[in-house]
């Protein structure tokens, strides 16, 4: 697994240091979870099923701050996890690619909870506003830098957030800061395709 290795944009630091001014620690709920959660990947990657490269470098994820900020995506059923990747070609048509899903047995502590409207009405902002479609940037900047508050103040091991295109949830896992005590187990393996429309 990767880790944090560049200091994240000065951006994201200085939005995360407001964050820091104007809430207190149990602002944002602290969970435990023991739960199974799924990722897909394409098959020629399987080997890397927990690497956090291709995560690291996606700079469309919105809790990710490319090349500085490590993050691994889990989603709460197969379904989420196939919405949450299915590519979009040219022409707005789903595009065909076979993947394999695998199912975890997560159990972690500290994971913040961005899921409840009270956690984030505090911040001055709702749900819907971490759910929808980010195209630059500057849109990225709300998310990442609450995903940088609670990895860098909060010292969490992640977040559980409201996937952006359907009702299920995901959880974002900061590998460097999981605790000892965390245990990721491999459940069951599927091989799935994305349909086209």
């Amino acid at each position: 697994m990767g880790t944090s290795l560049l200091i994240p944009p000065l951006k994201y630091r200085q939005i995360a240091r407001k964050l820091d001014l104007e809430l207190e620690e149990n602002d944002i709920p602290e969970i435990t979870v023991n739960d199974l959660f799924y990722r897909a990947v394409p098959g020629a990657f399987l080997r890397s099923l927990l690497d956090n490269g291709p995560s690291f470098q996606n700079e469309k994820a919105r809790f990710n701050i490319p090349r500085s900020f490590s993050a691994l995506y889990f989603s709460d059923s197969q379904k989420t996890v196939l919405e949450e990747i299915k590519p979009i070609d040219s022409t707005g048509g789903r595009a065909v690619t076979p993947l394999v899903i695998t199912a975890f047995q997560i159990k972690t502590q500290n994971i913040r909870d961005l899921t409840s409207q009270k956690a984030v009405e505090k911040l001055g902002f709702t749900l819907k506003d971490l759910r929808q479609s980010f195209t630059n940037d500057a849109e990225h900047l709300l998310p990442r830098s609450l995903a940088l508050y609670c990895k860098k103040r909060l010292q969490a091991s992640g977040i559980l957030v409201q996937s952006a295109v359907c009702k299920g949830k995901n959880l974002v896992l900061f590998p460097d800061s999981l605790f000892l005590q965390s245990v990721i187990s491999i459940k069951a393996i599927s091989r799935a395709s994305l349909i086209e429309n």
